[in-house]
């Protein structure tokens, strides 16, 4: 006797879901590489304002000086020139070491990395594991170079009001949750998201009013 095997035919709004669920996977996919992506655009910002500052290209554009060029840029794209300039600065400071593998490496980084000696900075090894996300490259250099993260340290204390420290929780929690680093300490977010991106737009601004005066 034979046996005669029975195909039951999808529903009709089987095919419907099959397509809307392999387009939202698809998407979920693509802004994931987005996003890996979004977190080492910094070094190509970095490399293009050196290069438009090196070519002079912001006088080929009408301005100034780069520092206008770059106002420009922040009225026209939204984006803080002050992290415009924070790229800039560290791409022009790791980059003569790393090569092209700078634009590899998250932000965070490529901070840690600017520290090593340059002796490292130049070890494959090194620029390959930097392409990692920061706390991992820290540990691994940490293990296999426990010298070269030698830093000295000053205890500083602050008193702020409470709505200040509601502030400084919320930020905490946003830049733990940006680097998905759960155990960011405070040194360590005050140094990547608040001094190092600050500090050169404040150098700059305070460079421009001396020349003024």
């Amino acid at each position: 006797m034979s046996v005669q095997s029975v195909v039951i035919p999808p529903s009709d709004a089987a095919p419907a879901s099959t397509e809307r669920a392999r387009t939202r996977f698809n998407e979920l996919v693509s802004l994931g590489k987005q996003a890996v992506e979004a977190g080492r655009i910094w070094a190509r910002i970095g490399r293009l304002a050196v290069q438009m500052e090196r070519d002079r290209d912001f006088v080929v554009l009408g301005y100034e000086s780069m520092g206008a060029c770059i106002i420009e840029i922040e009225l026209l794209s939204g984006y803080d020139r002050s992290s415009i300039y924070a790229f800039k600065t560290l791409y022009e400071e790791a980059s003569p070491n790393a090569g092209e593998s700078i634009l590899q490496m998250p932000f965070g980084t490529a901070q840690i990395y600017r520290q090593l000696p340059a002796a490292l900075q130049r070890d494959a090894d090194v620029r390959e594991a930097a392409k990692q996300k920061p706390k991992l490259f820290r540990a691994q250099v940490a293990q296999d170079y426990p010298q070269a993260l030698v830093e000295t340290r000053t205890r500083l204390s602050l008193n702020l009001d409470n709505s200040v420290y509601l502030m400084w929780e919320e930020f905490m929690k946003l830049v733990r949750q940006v680097n998905d680093d759960p155990g960011m300490t405070y040194e360590a977010a005050l140094e990547l998201e608040l001094l190092g991106p600050r500090l050169e737009m404040l150098r700059l601004e305070a460079n421009a009013r001396n020349r003024e005066t």
